[in-house]
C-alpha cells in the first residue's frame, strides 16, 4: 500500500513568505507577481519580450523605408518577363509580372470588381466559410480530459448538483471550458501565463464581448482563483445561476 507523504512547508525564493507546496519541487509560493519573478528568473518571458521587440523593429523599418520597399519589390517583380497582355478593364497593352495577372493597376482591378460585383460575392463566399468552421467544430471530438484547473472547477460544481458541460461548443463563437446550456452561462478557467499576453487579452475580450451578443452569461476565473479560492469561485456561480 503506497503511503502518500506530507510536504512540508517552504519559504518562497521571490517574497520570503512561507507556504506549503503542491508538489515537492515547487519554490516559489502561488501568489502572481511570485510566479511573474519565477519566470522571470528562468528566462521564459524574456524570449517573448525580445521576440516582440524584434516584430517592432521589423514593423518600424517597413514604415520608414516603405516606398523604398515597394519599390524594390515592384522591380524585382517586373524582372519576371510574363509578355504584354491586355487589360480587361482599360484594354491597355501591360508588361505583366505575375503568371496570373489580368489588370495593369489596382484601380482597375477595383473597378472591374465593383462593376461585375465580384466584392459582393466575396463577401458572401467569407460568411460560408465561416458558417462550415463552425459546423466543423460542432462535429470536432473534443478530449474528455482538460486541464486541471478545469478539473478542479468542474468536480466542485457536479458536488454542487449543476449540469455541466465540458468544452462545449457554443455556435461559431467559441468552445466554452465548462459550460452550463439550459442557463446559458459560459465558464472559462484562464491561465496566469498564456492568459496574460497581449494577444490572448484581446482574444478574450473578442469572445466575450461575441457571447454577451449572443444572450451569454461570461464568467471568468483565473488560475491562481481557483487554486487557492474555489469556494468562492463555486459561490459567484450558484449566485449567477439565482440572479437568472
Amino acid at each position: 500500500m503506497a503511503i502518500k507523504a506530507s510536504l512540508e512547508e517552504k519559504i518562497c525564493l521571490a517574497c520570503g513568505s512561507i507556504f506549503k507546496p503542491s508538489r515537492c519541487d515547487q519554490k516559489y509560493c502561488p501568489k502572481l507577481d511570485c510566479q511573474k519573478e519565477r519566470n522571470r528568473r528562468l528566462g521564459r518571458i524574456g524570449y517573448y519580450r525580445r521576440r516582440e521587440k524584434a516584430l517592432e523593429r521589423a514593423k518600424r523599418y517597413y514604415s520608414e523605408n516603405r516606398e523604398r520597399i515597394i519599390k524594390h519589390v515592384r522591380e524585382y517583380y517586373r524582372s519576371r518577363n510574363f509578355g504584354l497582355r491586355c487589360c480587361e478593364q482599360c484594354g491597355k497593352d501591360f508588361q505583366a509580372w505575375r503568371q496570373n495577372q489580368k489588370f495593369c493597376s489596382k484601380p482597375c482591378q477595383e473597378k472591374y470588381w465593383t462593376l461585375t460585383g465580384i466584392k459582393t460575392r466575396l463577401k458572401g463566399r467569407d460568411e460560408r466559410t465561416r458558417a462550415l468552421g463552425a459546423k466543423g467544430r460542432a462535429n470536432q471530438v473534443f478530449p474528455l480530459v482538460g486541464t486541471r484547473i478545469e478539473k478542479m472547477l468542474s468536480r466542485a460544481l457536479k458536488v454542487k448538483g449543476l449540469n455541466i458541460q465540458c468544452n462545449y461548443n457554443i455556435g461559431n463563437h467559441c468552445n466554452a471550458d465548462i459550460a452550463i446550456p439550459d442557463n446559458k452561462i459560459a465558464i472559462f478557467c484562464d491561465g496566469d501565463y498564456w492568459h496574460r499576453r497581449d494577444l490572448q487579452i484581446k482574444r478574450d475580450k473578442r469572445v466575450t464581448k461575441r457571447l454577451k451578443n449572443a444572450g451569454w452569461h461570461v464568467l471568468r476565473f483565473w488560475e491562481f482563483e481557483i487554486r487557492d479560492s474555489l469556494s468562492t469561485c463555486v459561490e459567484e456561480i450558484v449566485s449567477c445561476l439565482k440572479r437568472g
